[in-house]
């Protein structure tokens, strides 16, 4: 089972790592360019060696792991290596990945540094690397034993930042905790992000407990995923930098959406949905709908058909939902009209 620890000071952290690094023969840390100079060089880094990437979802691709094999291969690192991945849920992902393939599986160690990793990209074991355009297409199970976690780090990120990782939050919310749900939407400026945290992350691992796999009951945890992966894929090829939190909050407007031409949730639910998200968001109308439906065709969930996670009410979920092709333009056309 994970192990998560959680910190409120940057110099608490600094202590208990001691404890994680003494088995390891070298310890080297996976950075981007933002966490390099915002965070790497803030902690007592003498012992460590460690690897840069550029910062951004456009990076997680192939020529960065040859990059990082090369790295490490230079580092002379071995199975006695500690990846320590200091990052968003980029880093974290590609790190995990790194580890489970570098000399068939060496030890990673996450310290997440944004929200959304701190919430979900950190927890669950699931890595991966977009390819040919497409979210995530190719990767492994890593279940990774440690996350550290110190909420320090969030002082580095801006607003958007910040508010990308609440997209996941709600999510979690809006398939189990209803009751979170309303109080987040009655109070959205008095988050506790320790708090928020513990919670996020006790329903995320309650759901990889279950289904480690994601085999049948984690499949919930994707609900805003299905449209939401086919938007951030189609928003890689434009000039508009979309975060990810922003793409799943937008796939939570059309599956709501769906959810409701389907009569799983009511009018009014549908309307706390999108106030909740109108309210934490600024986001970007969906410029092409069939670029869109051409990578939600390509979802690693889909079989026959295009499957999907709709809500059954807010805080329920109903698996396996097969979509339709009108059923994705009909919402994301519905999603834009609520932006005029």
């Amino acid at each position: 089972m994970q192990q998560v620890r959680y910190f409120d000071y940057l110099s608490e952290l600094e202590k208990h790592l001691s404890d994680y690094i003494q088995p390891f023969d070298k310890v080297v840390f996976l950075v981007d360019s933002n966490t390099k100079s915002l965070c790497f060089d803030r902690i007592n880094r003498s012992h460590f060696s460690v690897i840069e990437i550029p910062a951004g979802e456009e990076y997680k691709h192939i020529n960065s792991l040859i990059h990082i094999w090369n790295e490490l291969q230079n580092l002379h690192a071995n199975r006695n290596t500690l990846l320590v991945a200091l990052g968003g849920g980029v880093v974290t992902d590609i790190t995990g990945f790194i580890a489970s393939t570098y000399m068939r599986g060496i030890s990673c160690l996450y310290i997440p540094t944004t929200l959304i990793a701190m919430v979900d990209a950190a927890h669950g074991g699931k890595t991966g690397i977009d390819f040919n355009g497409i979210k995530n297409l190719i990767g492994s199970f890593n279940f990774q034993p440690y996350v550290l976690i110190c909420t320090e780090w969030l002082q580095t990120l801006p607003e958007r930042e910040l508010k990308s990782g609440l997209a996941e939050v709600i999510k979690h919310y809006l398939i189990c905790d209803a009751d979170s749900f309303y109080a987040f939407c009655q109070n959205p400026l008095k988050v506790v992000y320790l708090e928020l945290i513990q919670k996020a992350v006790s329903i995320k691992n309650h759901f990889v407990a279950k289904d480690p796999k994601d085999e049948h009951e984690r499949k919930a945890l994707n609900f805003g995923h299905t449209i939401g992966h086919g938007i951030e894929s189609a928003f890689l090829g434009t000039k508009i930098k979309l975060l990810h939190g922003e793409a799943v909050a937008i796939g939570m407007f059309c599956e709501s959406y769906i959810s409701f031409k389907r009569d799983l949730i009511s009018e009014n639910d549908l309307k706390s949905i999108e106030n909740c998200l109108l309210a934490n968001f600024s986001l970007p109308a969906i410029v092409s709908f069939d670029e869109v439906l051409k990578f939600v065709k390509h979802d690693k969930k889909n079989t026959d058909s295009i499957n999907c996670v709709l809500l059954n009410g807010i805080g329920a979920y109903s698996l396996n939902q097969q979509i339709s092709e009108d059923d994705i333009v009909s919402s994301t056309e519905y999603y834009n009209g609520l932006l005029q």
